[in-house]
């Protein structure tokens, strides 16, 4: 079974799930111990790009984000209200 078929049987299945790395894949191989700048970070692609940055590359160094202060925002509360914990 290929590895496209493995997935839309999964999500099939389950409804939901959770993208983790096929062993020897060559993003995560290339974003080894690499560090990753990412501009737009607090909008939606950015969000998205760092989440499957972290998720899908565990190796990874370091990943930097440019915030830049908006609407009266400092950068600071503009990342932790972007980035707080929304898991409850």
């Amino acid at each position: 079974m290929r590895y496209g078929e493995e997935s839309e049987r999964l999500m099939r299945e389950f409804g939901e799930v959770k993208w983790c790395p096929v062993e020897g894949s060559k993003i995560v191989e290339f974003y080894k111990g690499k560090n990753v700048f990412v501009t737009g970070a607090t909008g939606f692609l950015g969000k998205l790009l760092v989440e499957k940055l972290l998720r899908a590359c565990p190796d990874i160094d370091t990943v930097y984000i440019l915030v830049r202060p908006k609407k009266g925002e400092d950068e600071h509360s503009r990342k932790d209200k972007v980035y707080a914990d929304q898991s409850t």
